[in-house]
């Protein structure tokens, strides 16, 4: 299992989502993430609507996420579209001794 990537308080974390038919990248439908902050607050997106949801090419979408809590953060990839596939993943979030310099 890969070890979740690490970043500082504040920083500015990019999720990446990837859609699929089998091996082949699909543009689904619908485009949902979802952002679980370590305190429990829900960042709800949809690419239709927000415009916080990038879209990078087929199949590939991104969205940046202000990481302002310590601790373990996790997102989810999603579509309401029964053939379209991606996946869930989670970030690191620390102190530095830096924030408020």
């Amino acid at each position: 299992m890969v070890a979740p990537a690490e970043y500082d308080l504040d920083d500015v974390v990019r999720v990446r989502g990837q859609f699929r038919v089998g091996t082949v990248l699909t543009d689904p439908a619908d485009v949902y993430c979802q952002v679980l902050s370590p305190s429990g607050i829900l960042i709800d997106e949809h690419y239709e609507y927000a415009g916080a949801i990038i879209k990078d090419g087929v199949g590939l979408y991104h969205m940046d996420v202000i990481a302002n809590e310590c601790l373990c953060w996790t997102y989810r990839w999603f579509s309401i579209t029964a053939t379209s596939t991606s996946k869930d993943g989670e970030f690191l979030v620390r102190r530095t001794a830096f924030v408020g310099l």
